[in-house]
This record gives C-alpha cells, sequence and structure tokens, in this order.
C-alpha cells in the first residue's frame, strides 16, 4: 500500500485530498475531502480529521420548506489513507 503514497506531498488543514479506506472492504468515496484538523501522536506521526465535500441536496419539508442538505460528518484517517486530490 505504500507505493501509492505521495511522500512529496505533506498534508495540510485546508487541502482538499482524497480518502482511499485502509482495507478493501470498504468501498472509497468517489467525493473529495477536505482536511479539517491534524493531530499529533506520541509515535511522531499524525491523524488527519476530514469531512466530504459531496454535493448538495436539495429537499422539501412537509411544511414547503426548501432545505439544502450538505454531508455533515467527519472521519479521522492516517496519512496512508489519504491521496493528493488530481488537479
Amino acid at each position: 500500500m505504500n507505493g501509492d503514497i505521495d511522500f512529496s506531498w505533506t498534508p495540510a488543514k485546508g487541502d482538499r485530498c482524497m480518502y482511499v479506506p485502509h482495507h478493501p472492504a470498504f468501498k472509497a468515496p468517489e467525493e473529495p475531502h477536505v482536511i479539517r484538523e491534524i493531530l499529533p501522536r506520541d509515535d511522531g506521526s499524525h491523524s488527519y480529521w476530514i469531512e466530504p465535500t459531496g454535493p448538495v441536496r436539495t429537499r422539501t419539508l412537509r411544511n414547503g420548506r426548501v432545505v439544502e442538505d450538505r454531508p455533515n460528518w467527519q472521519c479521522l484517517v492516517a496519512r496512508s489513507e489519504l491521496r493528493r486530490c488530481p488537479t
């Protein structure tokens, strides 16, 4: 797996990246993610809080009000699960 990692890229807060799950049983999301927080670990490496930048869904509530739903979850991942977003 380490063969796919671009070691010339150092992830920073606010960077867009692709999330590649550590296990093949998990499906990789198609949309890019944004790094929200970087946490140092005791062994000198870092963990990353990421959140999706997926599409905004528009839906109508029962009372007729129209609202926009954005993805509202975050995931804690290791450096080996992040790839630089293709430009």
